[in-house]
């Protein structure tokens, strides 16, 4: 989704659209939570257990989501029929010279990237950290609730 984010915004505006985007993991737990346990609650309602509510429920505004994002979204800014000629152009011409100048001042390619010690290490620790994060959240979710 970063990559997504940095193919839309300038560099000048996308800091603010990542923690946006970062921002909005924790506050849907926030609302989420609550409206799950709320729809648990429905169990019988129609014949159907509440397990089956909550999948309905919060499953469809997913998928109609999906299927709008599809069709309306667009990969670059190049293709986006939806902004204005002028909006795309300096949109467009923005990013350009933006990666030009990056790639001017970091002319790395993809594999010296990939074979860089630094970029090994920072994955291993998100690894770990990752692994870290979901051993608890199993154990303390699922383990711990069988005893």
């Amino acid at each position: 989704m970063i990559y997504y984010l940095s193919l839309w915004y300038p560099e000048a505006q996308r800091a603010r659209a990542i923690a946006a985007f970062m921002t909005a993991v924790p506050v849907s737990g926030v609302i989420g939570g609550p409206l799950s346990g709320a729809l648990l609650s429905l169990n019988g309602i129609c014949g159907l257990a509440g397990w089956q509510w909550l999948f309905l429920i919060e499953g469809l505004p997913a998928i109609l989501l999906g299927v709008i994002v599809l069709f309306y979204l667009t990969d670059r800014p190049e293709e986006a029929r939806w902004l204005t000629p002028a909006d795309r152009q300096w949109l467009v011409s923005k990013l350009a010279t933006e990666r030009a100048t990056c790639t001017a001042a970091h002319p790395i390619g993809t594999f010296a990237a990939l074979a860089n010690p630094t970029v090994w290490q920072l994955g291993i620790i998100f690894l770990l950290a990752a692994i870290g994060f979901y051993g608890y959240s199993f154990w303390a979710l699922i383990i711990k609730s069988l005893t």
